[in-house]
């Protein structure tokens, strides 16, 4: 993912959070909020509880993976807080769990 679309900054993740509308899955907390940047950006968080580095880094994988069809929705940042659970699921449900949240909140992807 393009450097211009990444939330990295702990202050950026704050607001988003703490701004944002959350929605809360099984497997993820979704936070969404909009922005003045003209463009869409995602931060994806998993902490140590969920596993090892290789295992976190396969999650985020996924992730950025299922939202690269969202990219174009503008003005909007996404940040996506993985909970200790994540690994029970496949990418196919975290897919399908994923486009449902954002269908909901009426997010069409490309």
């Amino acid at each position: 993912m393009n450097k211009d679309y990444r939330i990295r900054k702990n202050e950026q993740f704050d607001k988003i959070i703490k701004q944002g509308k959350r929605i809360r899955t099984e497997p993820l907390n979704i936070f969404v909020a909009k922005n003045a940047e003209n463009k869409f950006r995602l931060g994806v968080a998993t902490s140590k509880k969920i596993g090892n580095a290789v295992v976190r880094n396969k999650v985020r994988r996924q992730i950025k993976a299922i939202m690269r069809n969202y990219k174009t929705v503008i003005n909007l940042d996404v940040v996506i807080v993985a909970k200790p659970k994540i690994h029970e699921f496949t990418y196919q449900e975290l897919a399908s769990i994923i486009a449902d949240v954002l269908n909901k909140m009426e997010i069409n992807h490309a």
